[in-house]
């Protein structure tokens, strides 16, 4: 009996991280685009990382 043919699959390992930054604002509403600005100003240098996850693993055939 032969070998079953092999394929090539791409597997990807979903991975997320969550960073937050306090700001001074009147408002919710304020304080994102205040946060987004010190972001783009800043990088994640100007955020604390509070949290990573993932979601696991994935694939599909590869093309």
């Amino acid at each position: 009996m032969s070998a079953l043919p092999t394929r090539e699959y791409r597997v990807f390992l979903d991975i997320w991280d969550v960073y937050e930054v306090t700001v001074q604002s009147t408002s919710e509403q304020q304080a994102l685009p205040k946060a987004e600005a010190l972001y783009d100003a800043e990088g994640l240098e100007a955020f604390s990382h509070v949290y990573t996850g993932t979601d696991g693993f994935r694939s599909g055939e590869a093309e």
